[in-house]
């Protein structure tokens, strides 16, 4: 049986280390609350969080008692709106827990960024959004 070792350890060079956002490395959650009955009745953009460098994002968790299963949601940055998720059915008064793009690296960010949660249509003006998004960082 052959050993696979990934990008983050070498077969050649057994002191090679992962680097510090992909092994032991601490998670930080950026949790933001929307109150649909004020901030809903509208597509957004809704920001979600605002990360540093040195962060890569790891999981988005979208929390609601509100039906979002008719919407679909992107997530990413106001220049590029699918960057970290493309198109997906939201929730149905329940939790969902979303991975972002696998095109993306699991190299540190070398800029700041504000991620947002954009709505293919108007969200409804009852209940509340709970999001949480996940990094991990040196």
């Amino acid at each position: 049986m052959t050993t696979r070792y990934g990008t983050q350890f070498s077969a050649s060079d057994s002191l090679k280390k992962a680097n510090g956002t992909s092994h032991n490395s601490p998670i930080k959650a950026f949790k933001n609350r929307f109150a649909l009955g004020t901030e809903g009745g509208t597509v957004g953009p809704y920001l979600i969080a605002k990360i540093g460098i040195g962060h890569v994002i790891d999981e988005f968790r979208l929390d609601t008692d509100a039906n979002l299963s008719a919407i679909n949601f992107t997530i990413g940055t106001i220049a590029a709106p699918a960057k970290y998720r493309a198109a997906t059915a939201g929730p149905n008064a329940a939790v969902v827990v979303l991975q972002p793009l696998l095109a993306n690296n699991i190299e540190a960010s070398e800029v700041a960024e504000d991620i947002y949660l954009f709505a293919s249509a108007n969200m409804p003006s009852a209940g509340t959004l709970k999001t949480t998004v996940f990094t991990v960082a040196r």
